[in-house]
């Protein structure tokens, strides 16, 4: 069945029972009620009622009391009649001829009474003369109980309860799908290319289904797409190397024939290739690491000597910018993974805070510990970043100033290598703007 069909007659079965109930319980009181009246026997209801009015007559007279008739009427779905002897009603309403014959059958006494006359059950006297207060079993109307709250609100609540119950069943029976795509989404931007969701909606088919199903293909079509894509990419770096490897024979050899080992052009030539070379490699590492095909031999090791390495292999660049890096935080900490990945990613954020940090300037480097995580902060005093521009900072070939990162000798995967590296170990990595200068 359709989702439309399935919304429509959801939200029209819910109004049908809703009503349905409302008049069910309605006609079942209306029923109970008329059936009271039919039995003749006490009612403690009018026992309460006739000492109350007695009460009121005795008090407030013949204005009390009819105060008192107009308050019970509105809020009592039975109609009570005060009717004096000649079958007339306090309040000068028509009576049933029902009840005064009724009343006949069962009261034998004149409309006054002398000392020495036994009042009756619900007789009220008033000015020397007995009213008899008299329900109306057979004048109970819907019209009567919609227009008096306290008596409707019972059959109202349980039909809203009823209702509210079978919308809560059809929602969720309707939701549930776009419930299970909204997470197979959220699953699939975070990297988990193998989710599906038409499997878990059963033998469901509706428009739903088919968009489980449009979702299904979309994903297996991305994922078929970038595994191609990464291995494209592998397959072109390794092919590249060869011939870089011959490349790089050959001008050694064209050194070797040369008069002079100075020779600008053949310099040129292999300082191109060597970066060339350097960025296949890290192509091949960016590729290995978003498809984990590479392998992590994780061992214990001791991250704060593994930075004192990385920092003493960069302070040879730093000189060279004259700037200078310190380290500092705790001695002793310890962690399980694969030292060479760590050691590449974290070299990639100091080498970048080295490159981008100005004469004069300091690199801060603070590794701290708090519960059982490990946080490496890496603070340069460089220009910073467009605060646009932070979330793509982790991107493979993203510039944030091109003509500035060529002529750094950069190309852009030193910090997505660091950020998937990162990520391989159940880490994250981040960037921030300093409040006065630099990244951190």
């Amino acid at each position: 069945m359709k989702l439309f069909w399935k919304i429509f007659l959801s939200f029209w079965v819910s109004l049908i029972l809703f009503v349905g109930v409302t008049l069910w319980l309605t006609s079942l009181y209306l029923e109970q009620t008329r059936g009271i009246g039919d039995q003749d026997r006490p009612r403690t209801h009018l026992r309460d009622y006739t000492q109350e009015a007695r009460m009121v007559a005795h008090a407030e007279g013949r204005r009390g009391l009819e105060q008192w008739l107009r308050g019970l009427d509105r809020i009592e779905v039975i109609p009570m009649y005060l009717v004096d002897g000649d079958g007339r009603d306090l309040l000068q309403r028509p009576v049933p001829q029902t009840l005064l014959d009724l009343r006949a059958r069962h009261t034998h006494r004149p409309p006054h009474f002398g000392r020495g006359m036994r009042l009756r059950g619900n007789s009220i006297p008033l000015g020397g003369e007995l009213l008899d207060l008299i329900p109306d079993y057979q004048g109970v109307t819907l019209y009567r109980m919609l227009a008096r709250p306290r008596v409707i609100a019972i059959p109202l609540i349980i039909a809203a309860l009823v209702s509210a119950l079978v919308c809560w069943l059809l929602t969720r029976y309707l939701t549930r799908p776009l419930t299970l795509l909204s997470a197979a989404t959220r699953q699939f931007a975070g990297g988990n290319l193998e989710v599906r969701v038409a499997p878990t909606l059963g033998a469901r088919r509706d428009e739903a289904a088919d968009l489980a199903i449009e979702f299904d293909s979309m994903a297996t079509r991305i994922q078929h797409l970038l595994d191609t894509h990464m291995q494209l990419v592998a397959d072109i770096s390794h092919e590249l190397r060869s011939p870089l490897a011959r490349l790089q024979v050959a001008i050694g050899l064209a050194r070797q024939k040369g008069e002079s080992a100075d020779n600008p052009e053949l310099d040129r030539i292999e300082t191109e290739a060597d970066r060339l070379n350097q960025l296949i490699g890290q192509v091949i590492t960016v590729s290995r690491l978003e498809s984990g095909t590479r392998p992590l031999h994780r061992q214990p090791l001791r991250l704060n000597e593994l930075m004192e390495q990385i920092v003493a292999q960069a302070r040879y660049e730093a000189k060279q910018q004259k700037c200078c890096i310190h380290l500092a935080g705790d001695k002793e900490v310890n962690i399980v993974g694969d030292a060479s990945l760590l050691a590449s990613a974290l070299e990639n954020v100091v080498r970048n805070a080295v490159r981008y940090t100005p004469a004069d300037g300091c690199i801060e480097i603070r590794i701290g510990t708090s519960d059982n995580t490990v946080r490496i902060d890496v603070s340069d005093q460089g220009p910073g970043v467009p605060e646009q521009s932070l979330d793509r900072l982790f991107e493979p070939f993203f510039r944030v100033d091109p003509a500035r990162d060529r002529h750094s000798g950069g190309f852009g995967l030193g910090l997505a290598i660091a950020a998937r590296a990162i990520t391989t170990h159940q880490g994250s990595i981040r960037a921030k703007n300093n409040s006065d200068t630099g990244l951190t």
